[in-house]
């Protein structure tokens, strides 16, 4: 029975752990495309 339990738990640890990663990416992806646009824009401008 403890077995099951720290299976399941270790199974949530493991599901949860990767979740944040993929937030944490998806996340880090969305900024650096957001500071992509806003440099673009910022030569664009500067430029003659």
């Amino acid at each position: 029975m403890n077995d099951a339990k720290s299976a399941i738990a270790t199974t949530l640890l493991l599901v949860g752990l990767t979740f944040l990663l993929l937030t944490t990416v998806k996340q880090m992806r969305e900024t650096s495309l957001r500071m992509e646009v806003y440099f673009k824009l910022d030569i664009n401008s500067t430029s003659p």
